[in-house]
């Protein structure tokens, strides 16, 4: 049965193609409206995230398309962002290369999250991988807390862990900017951080067969610790940033690093991608 609220959005995106709405759509009111639909078929209740996006309408609870376990996407946050390179683009699908590797492990996967978000990569891979162990680490406590309620919502404490705090090298503080949603980050010497319990996690890495990196720039100081050598991981995906890079090419410091470490690799396409960030996947 088709919800009520998903035959309105479906009738809106009928009158946005109509002959002459062109110059309407231009308006900022139209442009909300056609970001808010753009983002709601990401979503098997696109009705009702085409409603609260539109509104404004704080948190929501939505099954993403192909997904088998349910989110919670902050609305007009960059929440609707990942929840598109996820599960519209399809960014972290990994080449069929790729998912033979995985395939020869024939166990169930240890996938460690660094920059679990609000969960929709955690979501994604145990969409994919049922019988998959996820550890998550993520170093906003708004994100956290929000990641805490995708896993308690789905029921999924047994298989899906959350650690709270910045993947680092060495345990201790770092400062940290929190409070920006996905663009959250360690920041030294900015007078709005506050400090975050920062984790260790090489340790975690070494047991890890499937390894997803995306910590806003802090990806640079983990791949110069020399126990990142030792990474046993068959699979791994990276988001790099030019911020905290050593050089000014952050995708030629990503590809040489895991070509060094006998990983092939494949560039991910990223649509409309800031300077100096991209993704790639590496597998062996």
């Amino acid at each position: 049965m088709v919800r009520y609220s998903d035959a309105v959005a479906a009738t809106l995106r009928r009158v946005a193609r109509a002959p002459g709405m062109g110059p309407l759509r231009k308006l900022p009111a139209a442009d909300r409206m056609a970001d808010a639909l753009y983002y709601a078929r990401n979503v098997g209740q696109s009705g009702r995230f085409f409603l609260r996006e539109l509104f404004g309408v704080g948190i929501g609870r939505y099954r993403p398309r192909g997904a088998t376990l349910d989110v919670f996407v902050r609305h007009r946050t960059s929440d609707r962002y990942i929840l598109n390179e996820i599960f519209g683009y399809g960014l972290y699908r990994p080449p069929p290369e790729a998912l033979a590797a995985l395939s020869r492990l024939a166990r169930p996967l240890r996938i460690v999250d660094l920059g679990g978000h609000v969960g929709l990569f955690g979501v994604f891979v145990l969409s994919c991988f049922r019988d998959a162990q996820v550890v998550s680490v993520e170093a906003d406590p708004l994100n956290a807390a929000v990641l805490a309620r995708c896993i308690a919502i789905n029921r999924q404490e047994q298989t899906w862990r959350l650690i709270s705090g910045v993947a680092d090298t060495a345990a201790g503080t770092v400062p940290t900017l929190v409070g920006r949603f996905a663009e959250s980050r360690v920041a030294p010497g900015d007078p709005g951080a506050i400090e975050v319990e920062a984790i260790d996690i090489l340790p975690m890495l070494s047991g890890a067969d499937y390894v997803k990196i995306d910590v806003e720039g802090s990806e640079w100081a983990i791949f110069a610790d020399p126990r990142f050598a030792d990474l046993s991981a068959v699979l791994v995906v990276v988001e790099y940033h030019l911020h905290g890079c050593p050089s000014a090419d952050p995708r030629g410091e990503a590809l040489s690093l895991f070509q060094r470490l006998g990983f092939r690799t494949s560039e991910i396409a990223v649509p409309h991608a800031d300077p100096g960030v991209g993704m790639l996947w590496a597998w062996r």
